[in-house]
């Protein structure tokens, strides 16, 4: 297989998608690395991460974070307001 150089991530199959939504409205996302070797910055410009579970474990409170770093495999639950 060839790599690309940077690698290109995608988010159900599509290269930086557009996540629309209406003032107030909240979106819940579960973020999965399915890389095998990189880590991977997520971030959504203009928003924080509202971290609510790393890999099925629930937080004891929320993490507000403007990147979350995984780890290959890794699995991330977040809110973006």
């Amino acid at each position: 297989l060839g790599q690309t150089n940077p690698p290109i991530f995608t988010v159900n199959g599509q290269v930086n998608p557009n996540l629309v939504a209406r003032p107030g409205e909240v979106i819940r996302l579960r973020v999965i690395h399915g890389g095998v070797t990189q880590y991977m910055n997520v971030s959504v410009d203009q928003h924080d991460l509202h971290v609510l579970a790393y890999d099925g474990n629930t937080l004891s409170q929320v993490e507000t974070e403007q990147t979350v770093l995984m780890a290959p495999a890794n699995r991330t639950d977040i809110l973006i307001k």
